[in-house]
C-alpha cells in the first residue's frame, strides 16, 4: 500500500486495510479489528509459551511478568504521555478528566467519577499508610506523624495556593472587582462579604463539608447575597453592627 493511500484513509477515518469506515477512535473497521486481535492473541500466546517478551519476542520477560524491562518502560512512557495529553485537553475544556463529561466550576471530575475516585484514593491511601509510605507519591516515607513526604507536602501547598488565587480572582471579578464601599481594586486586600452577616456560620458549615467559600460560590453559580469589600470596610462593617461605615 502506498503511503499516500494510507494517510488518506487515516485522515478520513477509514479502515487502513480495506477502506471501509473505521470504528470510532480506531484505524480499522470492526471486521479487521477482530481479525487483528485474534492474530495478536495467538502471537502473544506463542511467545509466552517460549518464555520471551510478548511484545518484542526477543528478550526474556521480567520475573512474574510477560514483558521485558525495555518494552515495559517504553509502554509506560507512551501510555503516560497519551493520558496526560487527554487530561490537559479535557481540563482546559472544562470537562471531567476521566470520562469527558462537562463539569461545573473548577471541578476535575463529574459527580459519578468523583465518587469513584474518592473510593479508589481511599484504598490507595490506606495501603500506603499501612506500608509506611507517602500517601501521595507512594514512594518515600512521610514526615513524622504526617501522611505526606516533605516534597509532596511542599508541592501540594504550592498548588493549593495557586488554585485558591485563581478562584478568588474569578469570584471577585464576577461580583464587581472592587470594594462596594470605598472602590478599592487591589485584589490582595479584597474579600467576599455575606451581606446578611452570616459569614461565620456559613464558613463553619463549608469547613465541615471540606470546601471553601470561593469554591462554593463557583459551584453554586454565584448566588445573590454576597458583595466585595476590602479588609478595612469589612472590619468596619462588623464593628458597626453590620451597617455600612460610609453611610453612618
Amino acid at each position: 500500500m502506498k503511503k499516500e493511500t494510507l494517510q488518506y484513509r487515516i485522515d478520513n477515518r477509514l479502515c487502513t486495510r480495506c477502506g471501509e469506515p473505521a470504528v470510532l477512535k480506531r484505524k480499522m473497521c470492526e471486521k479487521h479489528l477482530i481479525e487483528t486481535r485474534f492474530k495478536e492473541g495467538k502471537k502473544r500466546e506463542k511467545r509466552k509459551n517460549k518464555n520471551v517478551c510478548i511484545r518484542c519476542g526477543q528478550k526474556p520477560p521480567r520475573q512474574g511478568k510477560t514483558q521485558c524491562d525495555f518494552c515495559a518502560n517504553d509502554n509506560k512512557d507512551k501510555y503516560n504521555a497519551v493520558k496526560m495529553d487527554i487530561y490537559y485537553q479535557r481540563r482546559s475544556a472544562g470537562q471531567c478528566v476521566r470520562c469527558g463529561v462537562d463539569t461545573i466550576g473548577f471541578a476535575v471530575h463529574c459527580d459519578i467519577c468523583a465518587k469513584y475516585m474518592k473510593q479508589k484514593d481511599k484504598i490507595r491511601y490506606d495501603q500506603s499508610k499501612n506500608d509506611g509510605l507517602c500517601a501521595h507519591c507512594h514512594k518515600l516515607p512521610p514526615i513524622n506523624k504526617e501522611t505526606l513526604c516533605l516534597d509532596c507536602k511542599m508541592n501540594n501547598a504550592a498548588r493549593g495556593k495557586e488554585t485558591r488565587n485563581k478562584q478568588k480572582f474569578i469570584v471577585i471579578d464576577h461580583y464587581g472587582g472592587k470594594c462596594e464601599y470605598c472602590g478599592e481594586k487591589d485584589l490582595d486586600v479584597l474579600c467576599i462579604d455575606h451581606i446578611d452577616g452570616s459569614g461565620g456560620q456559613h464558613r463553619k458549615k463549608l469547613a465541615k463539608d471540606g470546601t471553601t467559600t470561593y469554591r462554593w460560590l463557583v459551584k453554586n453559580n454565584y448566588p445573590v447575597g454576597f458583595q466585595v469589600l476590602c479588609f478595612n470596610c469589612n472590619m468596619k462593617k462588623h464593628l458597626n453592627g453590620g451597617k455600612c461605615p460610609h453611610k453612618l
